[in-house]
């Protein structure tokens, strides 16, 4: 019976057998579209996944070095304010024992001491011994801060009779040739026999630089700006910035002049 229909209708058996093969064509074409979609979105769902792992770890390493960079900013914070703490408390301790030695403070306790004598001169006789001892105390004091400066002038005139400035001095005047560093150092150690704290002193304040050291040391030895430059072989315009960038370092004073830190180092 098939046999017979198949001879019978051959072309309708071959318009089916078509259309069972394009039916299955479509199916299979359908499918490769539809899996092609799936590795498609696969393929985009992982470059999303990949990138949002990336960006998680370029945050997270942002994060980091933020952290570690506000960290470090804060400790160095905390060291200045520290250093500047303690400049700040040696240098009130010197300016407080340099004061003493002033002409100011002769003048205030001279003052005083004509006040109490003023005071003095009132009381009754019966108070006379109570006066005197007074009077007599006052003069005490004054007499320790002059004595004060008579010990400076005498330190003075012992640092002037050094070999070394008579040596420095004397070749500055004939214009001959000078082994300054030779002579530096020996003036280092000739000034620092008279005055023991006094690079102790300029250190613990501003920390200053060989060059800054020398400009100091030779003021502390008595010797005027231009010589100084001529001795280091610098211009009398870098001695004068040197002298006043160290005012400004030490009290935050930016057009000082440079006088001042003569005046100061021979304080010190």
């Amino acid at each position: 019976m098939a046999l017979t229909l198949v001879i019978k209708h051959p072309l309708k058996l071959q318009d089916s057998i078509n259309k069972i093969t394009q039916i299955e064509a479509v199916e299979k074409v359908k499918g490769m579209y539809d899996y092609s979609i799936r590795e498609k979105d696969n393929k985009i769902l992982r470059t999303e996944n990949r990138l949002r792992r990336e960006l998680n770890v370029a945050l997270a390493f942002i994060l980091a070095a933020v952290v570690f960079i506000g960290w470090i900013l804060f400790r160095d914070s905390n060291r200045k304010r520290m250093m500047l703490r303690y400049k700040n408390i040696a240098l009130k301790s010197i300016l407080d024992d340099t004061r003493k030695s002033t002409k100011e403070y002769q003048q205030e306790m001279q003052a005083k001491v004509d006040s109490l004598t003023k005071q003095l001169d009132v009381i009754d006789s019966v108070k006379a011994t109570a006066t005197e001892l007074a009077i007599k105390k006052s003069e005490i004091l004054l007499s320790d801060s002059i004595l004060t400066v008579e010990e400076r002038a005498q330190q003075y005139i012992r640092l002037l009779e050094k070999p070394v400035i008579s040596y420095l001095k004397n070749g500055l005047t004939k214009g001959e040739s000078l082994n300054t560093t030779k002579a530096l150092v020996e003036l280092e150690k000739c000034v620092n026999d008279i005055y023991p704290e006094f690079k102790h002193k300029l250190i613990s304040i501003c920390g200053v630089n060989i060059t800054e050291y020398n400009v100091s040391l030779l003021l502390k030895s008595g010797f005027s700006p231009s010589e100084i430059s001529k001795l280091l072989s610098k211009s009398n315009e870098t001695i004068s910035s040197i002298r006043r960038r160290l005012m400004k370092k030490v009290f935050n004073q930016k057009n000082a002049s440079p006088k001042l830190w003569d005046e100061f180092i021979s304080s010190l």
